[in-house]
């Protein structure tokens, strides 16, 4: 039994504590702090009105460190020096030996600490060289296990406790699991915002068909506000039709139903900028449940220098192929023709490497007579020996070919239907043989003019 002095108090001020320490707790309650600030800043508040309402001396907060070994002190207020203090520690068999007494109730009366056999340790450890000598210990819990308490402590003497008062430290340490739990979950949440945030790709979060989040990294990528992008169909920031034809909008749906139902689905996509250019990304798209709801997390990883730059090994790669073959072909000639005047023999080899070189389905290869008048047909690719026979003397002085050679430079012609500058004779032979455009290259040579080809 506890050596406690008796002390008696009149209802009526029983009752106007009750009214107080009831205002002091919805205060806290509304105390928008609490909240706003960090968990360090809302302990500071709980802790300091706890000794003022109270007037304790000291308002501690111990919770088991995370592998339950040790007992540590979040915070501690001390009144009569007006700071805070953190930092202690103390085995968590301390507070293990106290579990009895504390399973099933919310707050521990110790009217006496030096005397109370029961926060013996406690009190070595922590209350009396502190000079503490009663408390009231509230539990505190974290999803249905003790995970610490929270200390009002008195100095001076014994102390007997109101109910009022236990019943205030109770709610105050409900109260206080609360805020853990909320600045806990905050945490979290700006945790996973930091993740969100630096991931190095652009994150979509979408929630029946449209999107409700998104990181930095894609706001970058599409050059669009956040304010945009909020409420926006995916397909909004996409061409009409994607590159494998189907349209943006039907083959978005397709992949969040299948994302639904079936898991993570991998694609390739062409997005739009906000100045219009088209962006290649790799994107993945996976479900998860969450507020009644699916929500569809897309992962859209920019891949738009990654294909410009195998576009170009691509392209050099092809380049370089047609240059080896370009230089074989022409040793090739060079072989053919060295030691040769024949010019029918020179003009059909001709022909042969610019078939290789252009991939002209139809080609002829025209000589100047040594007057100049008229221009022979010597060689052809793609016509028969009867069709080269029948154009052997082409009206050329009336043709693309013409103008080629008083100009002395290579002459295109994408339309001859069309081309003002070919004559309606010469058009209708060409276009009877199927030829749509023609490129005519002329051979000159020291100003004079030795023949034309037609590709």
């Amino acid at each position: 039994m506890e050596n406690v002095p008796c002390m008696t108090a009149p209802a009526a001020s029983y009752d106007k504590l009750s009214e107080r320490l009831q205002a002091a707790f919805v205060r806290l309650v509304r105390d928008e702090h609490l909240w706003r600030s960090d968990l360090y800043g809302a302990l500071r508040d709980i802790t300091s009105t706890l000794a003022g309402e109270l007037e304790l001396a000291r308002v501690s907060v111990w919770q088991f460190s995370q592998d339950r070994v040790r007992l540590e002190c979040r915070l501690s207020f001390r009144a009569d020096q007006g700071c805070f203090e953190t930092g202690k520690v103390m085995p968590a068999a301390v507070l293990m030996r106290l579990s009895p007494e504390l399973d099933g109730t919310r707050v521990l009366e110790v009217n006496d600490s030096a005397s109370d056999l029961r926060v013996a340790e406690f009190q070595r450890r922590y209350l009396g060289p502190e000079g503490m000598s009663a408390a009231l210990i509230a539990t505190l819990h974290e999803a249905g296990q003790l995970s610490g308490v929270l200390s009002l402590e008195h100095a001076g003497g014994p102390r007997l406790w109101s109910r009022e008062e236990q019943q205030f430290a109770a709610s105050v340490a409900d109260l206080l699991g609360q805020v853990q739990v909320f600045h806990a979950l905050k945490d979290r949440e700006r945790s996973y915002r930091g993740i969100f945030d630096a991931a190095g790709d652009a994150i979509l979060v979408i929630a029946d068909g449209l999107i409700i989040d998104c990181n930095s990294r894609a706001l970058a990528l599409f050059g669009h506000p956040r304010e945009i992008l909020m409420g926006s169909p995916p397909e909004a920031l996409s061409p009409p039709l994607q590159p494998d034809g189907q349209t943006s909008a039907d083959k978005m749906a397709a992949l969040v139903r299948n994302a639904i139902a079936e898991g993570p689905q991998h694609t390739e996509w062409t997005h739009l900028r906000a100045d219009g250019t088209r962006v290649e990304v790799e994107a993945t798209l996976s479900a998860i449940w969450l507020g009644g709801q699916y929500q569809v997390t897309a992962i859209l990883r920019d891949v738009t220098e990654r294909r410009v730059a195998e576009q170009l090994r691509q392209t050099s790669a092809e380049l370089l192929k047609q240059r080896n073959i370009s230089l074989q072909v022409v040793n090739s000639l060079a072989s053919k023709l060295h030691g040769t005047t024949d010019s029918r023999v020179i003009a059909a080899e001709t022909l042969r490497v610019l078939q290789v070189l252009q991939r002209s389905p139809l080609s002829m290869f025209h000589l100047a007579e040594a007057d100049g008048g008229r221009y022979e047909v010597v060689a052809s690719v793609g016509y028969t020996d009867e069709q080269t026979a029948a154009r052997r003397f082409m009206p050329i002085e009336r043709s693309l070919s013409r103008h080629a050679i008083e100009l002395g430079r290579i002459l295109h012609s994408d339309n001859i239907a069309e081309d003002e500058r070919m004559d309606d004779e010469v058009r209708a032979i060409l276009q009877a043989d199927g030829v749509r455009s023609v490129t005519n290259l002329p051979l000159v040579y020291q100003g004079r003019a030795l023949g034309v080809i037609g590709l």
